[in-house]
């Protein structure tokens, strides 16, 4: 972190943990906390473009994969933030599984704040990163979480979220967000913790000259 202040580029700082663990929450709060010089990006919004997925295609598509995203492409959009060269962020709609019309301008900052579920088992995405927030829930606050979002947002129901968790999400977590834990730089309980967010702001501040 220090360095990257130093050499005056733009602060990465990764949010991961698994589904329904608060990683959108705890990201925006950062980004409110730390105001104009800072701006947040969501890996979700880099889902693959399906627009012709018929619902029996979706009912067996592997959402919570890492080939179901175009990474790639956000590691060149954090690449060009870095640079000082703005972005347009894709805007992504779960419920049709295509991308929608309207993307996001986001101009350079001093910090970005990128977060994911799946951001830290890309190696070229992880390496970007000069700080790594990790939110490790309760499985069970998670489920319940993620299921009452899949149903009240993403036009999934009660059956088809259940099938889903069971089916690829909590294989995922075991297989792409929790070995990565401990390569986490701070471990935090719980997204809504103001305790937290003032260790992870102050420290982001001292780094960029606050």
């Amino acid at each position: 972190m220090e360095n990257a202040g130093k050499r005056g580029e733009s602060l990465i700082v990764a949010i991961a943990g698994g589904s329904g663990s608060g990683k959108t929450v705890f990201a925006e709060r950062l980004v409110r906390r730390l105001g104009s010089r800072a701006v947040a990006l969501s890996h979700d919004d880099y889902y693959k473009h399906l627009p012709d997925m018929t619902a029996q295609e979706a009912e067996t598509y592997d959402f919570d994969s890492p080939s179901a995203l175009d990474t790639h492409v956000l590691v060149e959009h954090i690449c060009s933030l870095k640079a000082g060269r703005a972005i347009q962020v894709p805007s992504y709609d779960f419920a049709t599984h295509a991308r929608t019309e309207g993307a996001r301008r986001i101009e350079p900052a001093a910090v970005v704040v990128v977060e994911g579920l799946l951001i830290m088992c890309d190696p070229e995405l992880r390496n970007l990163f000069d700080l790594t927030v990790f939110i490790d829930v309760d499985p069970d606050v998670r489920v319940l979480r993620r299921v009452e979002r899949d149903c009240r947002t993403r036009g999934a129901s009660l059956e088809r979220a259940i099938a889903m968790y069971l089916g690829t999400t909590k294989s995922a977590h075991e297989k792409y967000v929790e070995p990565f834990k401990n390569r986490a730089d701070i471990v935090i309980p719980d997204a809504l913790s103001d305790c937290a967010l003032e260790i992870v702001a102050r420290g982001i501040e001292g780094c960029i000259g606050q």
